[in-house]
């Protein structure tokens, strides 16, 4: 099966056990030990879906480096058939998308119609499938990786020193009365240096390619893109903080150990309700949860368990809430089993910082001096960032019982 087939029998089975846990929800029932039986299986079949997908897509900048290294570098537009005879790279018959895309474009002013090979691509090939947004072309699949989107990010020029206090939490203050000496105490002020790793991929590039390709420099910084999101996410979630990103995972606030139900859900109502309870009030405005949508269909079936199901809603802007605070997505937020973190919950804008070096964008540096007269180019695309846990208290995570 194609990358996309996997993507979408995975997205089916989720489909099928949210509309369950949404019947429900809707019908303010428990779930019968058959609809469990049934929410078992199709989550079965999505962790198998997830172990195929790994292998068929590039989830690195070293699987999409891989992936170039097989390319003939002279005749990778063209390659070769076992008959010796060359033969276009594109199919003789388009998809449907394709033909109305190319028609479209037909007698229009504007950019010109690319295409791109990336999901379903192999070492035979693959097909041509437009896809243009603002004349960049956009990644088929992206993952889910909301946690840019809620944390604090920074342009950097240089390392920086964020003052921090102890236990990485606010100062506390008191009222004094008027003409009486200070009686608080002073914090212990520490800081938090936030660095730059370089995140790079070096990609020979045919002399015939590069003029060739009319899109190829915008489809490279989106390839790469969408590489460097999914190395960065599972790096924030769960990286070491030596000579790379600290992960969110054991270094915020310990949170809670919690049990599973009595329905077996491991992401329990009570759980989830003692989690809100650990993080500070001055912290609430502005708190999300943070977990994988695995882990959401878990929750929503210890809610329609509990019989909480009005605590999980949607609102007219499609953002997602729980307890009435946004529910946020990480693919790389580790699983709903037991000895796991499968849930933060916090102010991820006070409690986690990201420093771009230079800012977000990927930058492009054509090596020619060295390989231009090979007939190859190298293609140097890069970006320099690091993160940090900066108020260890502001998020709190939810640990489930390891036995």
């Amino acid at each position: 099966m194609t990358l996309q087939e996997l993507e979408k029998e995975k997205a089916s089975h989720l489909t099928a056990a949210d509309r369950i846990v949404a019947a429900a929800q809707r019908q303010k029932q428990d779930l019968t030990q058959w609809e469990k039986k049934i929410i078992d299986n199709h989550m079965t079949a999505v962790s198998e879906l997830n172990t195929q997908i790994a292998a068929a897509k590039p989830k690195s900048i070293a699987d999409v480096q891989a992936f170039l290294d097989k390319q003939p570098r002279d005749i990778i537009l063209q390659p070769t058939s076992e008959a010796g005879l060359v033969e276009p790279i594109t199919p003789k018959r388009f998809s449907k998308e394709y033909h109305q895309a190319f028609y479209s474009r037909l007698g229009r002013k504007g950019p010109a119609l690319t295409s791109a090979l990336y999901e379903g691509a192999s070492g035979s090939g693959g097909y041509a499938v437009p896809i243009v947004v603002d004349s960049y072309i956009a990644p088929l699949a992206p993952t889910a990786s909301d946690i840019r989107d809620i944390a604090t990010v920074i342009d950097t020029t240089k390392d920086v020193l964020l003052p921090s206090t102890a236990p990485a939490g606010l100062p506390t203050t008191t009222q004094t009365a008027e003409l009486t000496g200070f009686t608080q105490s002073t914090p212990s002020l520490g800081q938090t240096k936030l660095s730059a790793y370089l995140n790079a991929l070096l990609a020979p590039v045919s002399l015939e390619l590069a003029e060739d390709v009319p899109g190829l420099e915008a489809w490279m910084r989106t390839v790469v893109e969408a590489a460097l999101i999914e190395q960065e996410d599972a790096l924030m979630v769960s990286g070491t903080g030596s000579n790379e990103i600290q992960g969110l995972i054991g270094n915020v606030g310990a949170g809670v150990i919690a049990e599973p139900d009595g329905g077996s859900n491991l992401v329990t109502f009570a759980g989830l309700s003692a989690l809100l309870a650990t993080v500070k009030p001055k912290y609430l405005a502005g708190s999300s949860f943070l977990m994988s949508q695995n882990t959401a269909i878990v929750a929503r079936a210890a809610l329609a368990y509990s019989g909480a199901t009005f605590e999980w809603t949607r609102g007219a802007d499609g953002v997602e809430r729980l307890f009435g605070y946004p529910v946020k997505y990480s693919a790389s937020m580790p699983a709903a089993q037991r000895g796991n973190a499968p849930v933060l919950f916090g102010n991820f804008k006070m409690g986690y910082i990201v420093g771009d070096r230079g800012g977000p964008a990927v930058r492009l540096k054509i090596l020619d001096q060295m390989f231009g007269v090979n007939g190859t180019l190298y293609w140097l695309l890069s970006r320099r960032t690091d993160a940090r846990v900066w108020v260890q208290e502001a998020i709190q995570q939810y640990n489930i019982a390891a036995s």
